[in-house]
């Protein structure tokens, strides 16, 4: 009886083990078999006839001519921007690269998603850069003229006539920007400076009531704009008022102005 159980026992791991390999045999030609996940994108063939569309308009036509999904951050991607591209039968890595020229962005093939990152400008002479735009949160009207200051720092910029400004050649480390705008809610926002690459900014100040008499803004600011920042750029402590500026100003002498 004793050694019937064990021939059975014995039978029983045997088979256990054949079922084990077996098992094996059979996933690895399933697997074999099963559809690649996503084509070479060289031997995927697009074509586009696209004047003037955003870029959201080109994914989702690529999308739907391919099996391809795009992920990306709507935040950092500019889906709005102007795209331009004829492509015929073209293959799909070729109509990639051409939009990544076109929008500074990148692309990687994750199975069938195609993701789409925010391509960083290199600075040859290793330090970091903060360029961006300040607006008007509500009309997202330029302002001439903002302030933006590293605080704690003597660096900062005026923003031109498009609300642009540039900040160049800062050391990499953590700062805090503080932005100022008359009859606007100063700002004050934390930024990391990377080496050799560019940080852009999209900043938006809140409009805030100002009591009293109305002031008048006038042409002068354009003038005084290009002196702000010379004053912010000088590697002394000086003060810059344009010509515009001292022809509008009553004072008797240049010095009076300053």
């Amino acid at each position: 009886m004793k050694k019937k159980l064990m021939r059975i026992i014995k039978m029983a791991t045997i088979f256990s083990i054949i079922g084990i390999f077996l098992q094996a045999f059979l996933f690895n030609i399933v697997f074999a078999l099963a559809p690649t996940n996503g084509q070479d994108l060289d031997n995927v063939l697009i074509s586009l006839d696209l004047e003037g569309t955003s870029l959201l308009k080109v994914f989702k036509q690529i999308e739907a001519n391919s099996q391809y999904k795009f992920v990306y951050d709507k935040k950092e991607i500019p889906l709005k921007n102007s795209t331009t591209i004829h492509a015929k039968d073209t293959p799909l890595n070729s109509v990639l690269m051409e939009l990544a020229k076109q929008h500074n962005i990148t692309f990687k093939r994750i199975n069938k998603q195609i993701v789409v990152k925010k391509k960083y400008f290199i600075d040859k002479k290793g330090k970091g850069k903060i360029k961006g735009v300040v607006l008007d949160s509500r009309s997202k009207e330029p302002l001439i003229g903002a302030n933006v200051i590293i605080k704690g720092t003597s660096m900062g910029a005026a923003a031109n006539m498009n609300g642009e400004f540039v900040l160049p050649k800062i050391k990499a480390g953590n700062y805090i920007l503080k932005i100022s705008y008359v009859g606007y809610k100063e700002k004050e926002m934390k930024v990391t400076v990377v080496p050799n690459r560019v940080l852009e900014l999209n900043i938006k100040l809140d409009w805030i009531a100002v009591e009293g008499d109305v002031v008048l803004v006038t042409a002068q600011a354009k003038g005084q704009l290009s002196a702000i920042n010379e004053q912010l750029s000088a590697d002394e402590i000086k003060n810059v008022v344009s010509k515009d500026r001292i022809r509008e100003l009553p004072d008797a002498n240049a010095a009076e102005s300053v």
